[in-house]
């Protein structure tokens, strides 16, 4: 008999008097969900709360203007303050698209907090050296100043979290030079191609993705892709 549908509750806290949406459902370890483009619950995020404690976060200054989230650090702070007010110590992180680059910073400034990392057709990280620029408005909206990019390279590079990426077959986001930079950047790094899936991976294959995400956050250490390696999920 398969598990009822997780309800969500809907609310919002206040950070530095910034007002941030959350959704939340389940029990047990904790996923805290951060998307681009205003907060959406979906399958995917139903099946996953039937296992784990899961909060999904409407970022501020992803998908729409950042107003007093200055930059990305500011953008840090006030996430990790959003979870720790709900009474969150030790949480993993999923990302959509543009989210992915938030996360990856949060877990850089709490890796004790942070335990993995899942992003969803990531994009491409913004730095100079890096990776490819981002013209659109939602990217602009997420890096408003590149000062920090060097410090930000450098803390990737020696970042131990481990950290699964999932694309879809069919997608158009994420390019192969954008892969390829989580790669050589990222020394815990998984890697899976989700056949038949395009941007929208979670919405498209919500079985897929929660079973994966899953795998990987159960696993840990033991999960089967390799940092060189990838496999493509039927």
């Amino acid at each position: 008999m398969s598990k009822p549908a997780a309800v969500f509750s809907q609310s919002s806290i206040e950070v530095d008097g910034f007002p941030i949406l959350y959704g939340e459902a389940g029990q047990g370890d904790a996923l805290v969900c951060l998307q681009d483009g205003g907060l959406r619950l979906s399958k995917a995020h139903e099946l996953m709360a039937q296992r784990r404690h899961l909060i999904a976060f409407e970022t501020p200054g992803v998908g729409r203007p950042l107003t007093r989230a200055t930059s990305l650090t500011d953008l840090v702070h006030k996430m990790h303050a959003a979870v720790s007010s709900i009474g969150i110590d030790r949480f993993s992180i999923m990302a959509n698209s543009y989210a992915a680059e938030l996360a990856l910073r949060m877990a850089i400034a709490q890796p004790k907090q942070v335990q993995a990392v899942v992003l969803l057709a990531p994009a491409a990280i913004r730095t100079e050296r890096l990776a490819p620029r981002i013209s659109s408005e939602m990217g602009a909206a997420m890096h408003p100043a590149a000062a920090s990019d060097d410090e930000f390279e450098v803390s990737l590079a020696n970042l131990e979290t481990p950290v699964l990426a999932l694309i879809g077959t069919d997608n158009h986001v994420t390019s192969s030079a954008a892969v390829q930079v989580y790669r050589d950047k990222l020394r815990n790094f998984h890697l899976v191609m989700v056949y038949g899936t395009g941007d929208a991976i979670d919405a498209e294959r919500p079985e897929a993705v929660a079973a994966l995400v899953d795998d990987f956050l159960t696993r840990g250490e033991s999960f089967i892709v390799r940092n060189k390696s990838d496999i493509i999920y039927p």
